[in-house]
């Protein structure tokens, strides 16, 4: 399985940001967000999504998804 804890780190260090500031911006614990960047839990699909909502970024970016395989999502 693909897990996207690489992903998640460079661009969580891209941004300047800590696993705090993550955590916070996120609403996933400090302990989570380490575990899911070291490869030691699968995030589930809600912990993907709000990974990627703190990181300001799609669930498909996470997951390294090219574009055909994207799932658009269309906010009202």
């Amino acid at each position: 399985s693909m897990h996207p804890g690489g992903e998640i780190r460079q661009r969580r260090l891209t941004q300047g940001k800590t696993i705090s500031d993550l955590a916070d911006a996120s609403g996933l614990s400090r302990a989570m967000i380490a575990d899911v960047e070291n490869g030691k839990k699968s995030p589930t699909l809600r912990t993907l999504y709000m990974l990627a909502t703190g990181l300001g970024c799609s669930v498909s970016d996470l997951l390294g998804l090219p574009e055909a395989d994207r799932v658009s999502v269309t906010r009202a």
